[in-house]
């Protein structure tokens, strides 16, 4: 029965005489084994996992709680939807989320790109006037219902309720405050991975966590020696040129090594060389969505999407 973080007992005592292999370089399918005295078998992708901890690089399986703007209204993510959103996959083939929500969450950078796409394919035109009022009250909804609630009654008091307009601003108001669905959509979800376990597009392989170094070296991509100033990005390109199926393929084949994405500096951390990250998932099974419009999800998965909203990311 392979060892599991916690259980060796404090009698126990690990063999280690017959570690021959250098450090980073462990796999479960090299032939070295490694037990305790009482014979429990140790795996050599637990002696990695201890590492990343001890490294301090270990998300402790807890997830990435992260942000994504759509123009479009979805109960799940879905890779056959990739190229229907901004941008141009520059940074793998995958589904783009933002780990600040100054970046993607609601008035964010991406929000923001949405906006006049969604004013431009939306059909609703309560909707779309609701949501006019809501972005020139700086994305408050209360301030926006605050000054149509102003313009109404001053159009009352003027005797101009039985003007088109009046009843247009009626219906943007009810929208606002009853809680409905009003603009670009901000989805918060956790991506259920570890970020050490990312392909890191800034950092060199040196710098990556074991078990990316092993992933890459099993699926001879790259050496943890030989490669060891490259980038994530100079490693990533170069295979993808290789593969016949381009970012796509490689997104499949990083996946399946146990890769589960690439994490990169956003650009209000790209000059400063730390700080919050983007990540590109590939695998939108990993990915739940936790909030959106600002509601929590119904315990056990999204189910019936909750009619309020407190438009705050």
């Amino acid at each position: 029965m392979p060892y599991r973080m916690g259980e060796l007992a404090d009698t126990d005592t690990i063999d280690w005489s017959r570690m021959n292999q250098p450090f980073g370089t462990l796999t479960d399918t090299n032939p070295v084994q490694y037990r305790t005295s009482t014979g429990v078998e140790i795996r050599p992708s637990d002696i990695n996992q201890a590492i990343d901890i001890g490294m301090g690089v270990s998300g402790g399986g807890l997830g990435i709680k992260a942000y994504h703007s759509s123009p479009h209204d979805f109960d799940k993510f879905d890779l056959a939807k990739i190229g229907t959103g901004e941008g141009a996959q520059v940074y793998g083939h995958g589904l783009y989320f933002a780990e600040n929500p100054a970046v993607s969450g609601q008035g964010g950078q991406y929000y923001k790109a949405f906006e006049d796409r969604f004013l431009r394919e939306n059909k609703d035109p309560v909707e779309g006037r609701a949501f006019d009022y809501f972005k020139h009250s700086g994305y408050d909804k209360d301030a926006a219902i605050k000054w149509l609630d102003e313009t109404l009654a001053e159009r009352q008091a003027r005797g101009l309720t039985k003007d088109p307009n009046h009843q247009a601003l009626v219906d943007a108001r009810e929208r606002l405050a009853s809680g409905g669905k009003v603009g670009p959509r901000t989805y918060e979800v956790n991506i259920n991975a570890d970020p050490a376990h990312f392909l890191d597009w800034d950092k060199p392989l040196a710098e990556m966590s074991p078990s990316v170094k092993d992933a890459l070296r099993d699926t001879w991509m790259a050496h943890p020696e030989g490669h060891s100033q490259q980038t994530g990005s100079q490693i990533y390109k170069i295979n993808e040129r290789q593969m016949a199926t381009g970012g796509r393929g490689l997104a499949y084949k990083l996946n399946e090594a146990g890769i589960p994405g690439i994490k990169y500096l956003d650009q209000g951390s790209r000059g400063a060389g730390t700080g919050s990250s983007n990540f590109v998932v590939f695998n939108p099974a990993i990915i739940d969505i936790m909030k959106k419009y600002g509601i929590a999800a119904p315990i056990g998965g999204m189910g019936a999407l909750a009619s309020q909203d407190d438009y705050r990311p």
